[in-house]
């Protein structure tokens, strides 16, 4: 009988959580050690991460680990970074993709870079937290910093470089950022170009040596699966966990948890289901093409070689905002909303959970009612016909993008996997299940950490592949499953659907 432990620290923009996961016998299991809170800190004006406060969190997580563990690995959200000075001491704090330096900066790089060439380069719609685009704010907003600056690292990157004093960034973080190319895995050079060399020069005409220079700016590019060093024996001895390895699995966090969908074959899609939603399907390389282009569908690295081709939606979020403004009134859990829903006529009427009115609500009731109005529809009066609006069009809006999916990617697909804290919602997966025609398998919840712990036992070759992998998922997390209801009539709805949001 043979066991192996392996620790995983996961840091998302709302919270950190130290987690300790066991491999026996082809059978996972885990528990949660550490949990905490994030905190921005607004300082004249600017967004940054308390970054000595995970520092510290995620040192005291790991001195509450009594079981001996083979290694460590960090996996965190994308496109945040922080900047290294020449003694390798950090240049202040890391900005936070919140912060509001970057508006109208992607106007300001296109100038300079066509939308269409990047997209060319990296496989990677434009948004303002992209790196790309946070460097090119910070260049002009501090240019002391880069004048300091000799390395850049994402989040997962600094811990590492604290863990154990080793510069890398792994694939899956490192595409988050829109400057890695997505033929060579490496960094693109007019990219990297256009954010580090000085503004008053032509970067036509600058040297070599000096193109180089700014180039080593950028961390070294390395795969899954890779050791990046060993703990520093101040850390090991602190931490009591002995110099053991720590591991580049899938450092971005979304990477981590499609890594650790209990999917088999290759038929299938996926939704990671939370505040926000990423829908799409993991594919052997880039797709880009115009239909790719037209409905804002990125690619991003996965782990081991594979691409992740999705689209960013609207996820509970609409639902959450609504609880709380209920909650006003009196206390309502997520499940009472969800039953509240029941009582409601389906199918009555539709919203695009993703326009732009919806964004930054405080009333969302009040914003789901201005849109019903504006689009000419029956307006809902009660609490439960608003709830079960957003519950259909939720189901509607990923229809419409498996649609378009399938068209971009040329791929047939036969299900759809839901994972993270949406997936629980029993009705919400019915409901797609009816509206995609198509079965649905929800869970496991919260794939990240498995995703971590996973990686870190395939890197030290416990597991000989990602579909073992996946399979260790299967076998050891619960799924639930829905087959597609009342096929006409959400055919008919989609219809309606469809006129209504175009």
């Amino acid at each position: 009988m043979s066991s192996h432990t392996f620790i995983a620290v996961d840091l998302n923009p709302e919270s950190g959580h130290i987690t300790s996961g066991t491999l026996e016998d082809g059978i996972l299991t885990g528990k949660e050690i550490h949990h905490f809170q994030n905190r921005i800190l607004k300082t004249k004006g600017s967004c940054y991460w308390d970054l000595p406060l995970i520092w510290a969190e995620v040192i005291h997580g790991l001195m509450m680990i009594s079981d001996p563990a083979e290694s460590i690995a960090v996996t965190s959200w994308g496109a945040d970074y922080g900047l290294l000075d020449a003694q390798g001491e950090m240049i202040g704090l890391p900005y936070t993709f919140r912060d509001a330096r970057t508006l109208g900066k992607m106007e300001e790089v296109f100038r300079h870079i066509p939308a269409d060439i990047i997209y060319g380069y990296t496989g990677k719609q434009s948004q303002p937290v992209n790196t790309l685009f946070q460097l090119y704010a910070h260049k002009k907003q501090k240019k002391e910093d880069f004048d300091k600056a000799r390395m850049l690292l994402f989040i997962p990157d600094i811990l590492n470089y604290y863990f154990t004093g080793k510069i890398q960034t792994e694939l899956t973080i490192a595409s988050t950022s829109q400057m890695l190319h997505r033929e060579t895995n490496t960094w693109c050079m007019p990219l990297v170009d256009l954010v580090w060399l000085p503004d008053d020069v032509s970067h036509k005409n600058t040297p070599l040596k000096v193109k180089r220079e700014a180039r080593n700016h950028m961390p070294q590019e390395i795969n899954s699966g890779n050791i990046i060093g060993l703990l520093k024996t101040e850390h090991a001895t602190k931490t009591g966990l002995g110099e053991i390895p720590v591991m580049a699995v899938g450092s971005h966090n979304f990477a981590a948890a499609v890594a650790a969908i209990p999917a088999e074959g290759e038929d299938w899609s996926f939704i990671t289901l939370d505040y926000k939603a990423h829908m799409g399907v993991e594919t052997a390389g880039s797709i880009i093409n115009e239909a790719a282009l037209e409905n804002d569908f990125t690619n991003e690295h996965g782990v081991e070689g594979t691409n992740l081709f999705y689209k960013t939606l609207m996820g509970t979020a609409l639902l959450e905002d609504c609880r709380k403004v209920w909650s006003v009134r009196e206390p309502l859990t997520m499940d009472a909303l969800i039953e509240m829903s029941l009582q409601a006529e389906p199918l009555f009427a539709f919203i695009d959970p993703d326009h732009f009115s919806f964004f930054g609500q405080t009333e969302m009731p009040e914003a789901v009612r201005g849109f019903c109005n504006r689009t000419g529809q029956n307006i809902p009066q009660s609490d439960a016909q608003i709830v079960r609006i957003i519950l259909d069009s939720l189901a509607m809006k990923y229809r419409m993008v498996l649609d378009q999916m399938r068209k971009a990617a040329h791929k047939t697909l036969n299900r759809i996997h839901v994972i993270g804290t949406g997936s629980r919602i029993d009705l919400l997966n019915q409901f797609i299940a009816n509206s995609c025609g198509l079965q649905v398998v929800a869970g496991p919840e919260d794939t990240i950490p498995m995703g971590n712990i996973l990686g870190q036992a395939r890197a030290l070759g416990y597991l000989d592949s990602l579909e073992t992998l996946r399979s260790v998922v299967v076998h050891s997390f619960p799924t639930r499953i829905y087959h597609p209801e009342h096929a006409n009539e959400w055919q008919k709805a989609h219809t309606r659907f469809l006129a209504i949001i175009r």
